[in-house]
């Protein structure tokens, strides 16, 4: 079993696909579909996975203990969202279940916002590279604006201080590194593209600031 933790809308066939948030309407959506030859190779595929029910969705909020027993899972992956959690209270928990339901010697692949990045290329005066990713607003904004829009993602109008959907903490890879290290996994790798077998049929829904961790269970 490989586990798609925190998938949101970005599920994949062969994997088990876990989020806080249902899906089952967006399922629906593209069990339904019609011609969709006009649409993104990649939501094609989703959709002939969805329609032969190739597709395994569960809802569970993975600030809770996971519903899989210890050494059961056989690669997990964590797709733009650790930025979503509180690092001291939230994510230690996750990362530690994490690694209770892996199998010794099995991964985990997280991708997330690249702070170092990002602060490289804020000093070097090279925001405007991401403008092509972003809303129209970010060509004509201040290099300020567009790195605090970059970090914080907190743009969209229905993201207020009453719902917050923005970044809580980005990460560095050494801080990435030192996260994985307190949950106990071992040596972290940082790969723009998975080198691992487990990972084949991951499509990650990251921009271009983003990196990719890698690291095992002991």
């Amino acid at each position: 079993m490989r586990l798609n933790l925190c998938s949101g809308p970005n599920v994949f066939p062969g994997w088990v696909n876990v989020d806080r948030v249902d899906q089952s309407s967006y399922l629906q959506i593209l069990r339904e579909a019609g011609d969709v030859s006009s649409w993104p190779e990649a939501q094609q595929k989703l959709v002939e996975h969805v329609k032969a029910d190739r597709i395994q969705f569960y809802t569970h909020d993975a600030r809770e203990r996971l519903p899989f027993d210890d050494n059961s899972v056989e690669a997990i992956y964590l797709g733009q969202c650790v930025e979503h959690f509180n690092r001291g209270y939230e994510l230690p928990g996750i990362l530690k279940e994490c690694l209770r339901v892996l199998k010794p010697g099995a991964p985990i692949r997280i991708t997330t916002p690249d702070l170092q990045l990002l602060f490289d290329s804020a000093l070097a005066g090279t925001l405007d590279k991401f403008t092509s990713e972003q809303p129209e607003f970010f060509a004509n904004a201040l290099p300020e604006d567009r790195l605090s829009y970059l970090m914080f993602g907190a743009m969209g109008r229905d993201c207020t201080s009453e719902h917050y959907e923005g970044h809580f903490h980005l990460f560095s890879p050494r801080s990435m590194a030192l996260a994985l290290h307190e949950a106990g996994f071992g040596e972290v790798g940082f790969f723009g593209v998975s080198i691992r077998d487990e990972f084949r049929d991951v499509v990650d829904c990251g921009m271009s600031h983003s990196l990719g961790a890698e690291a095992m269970k002991p």
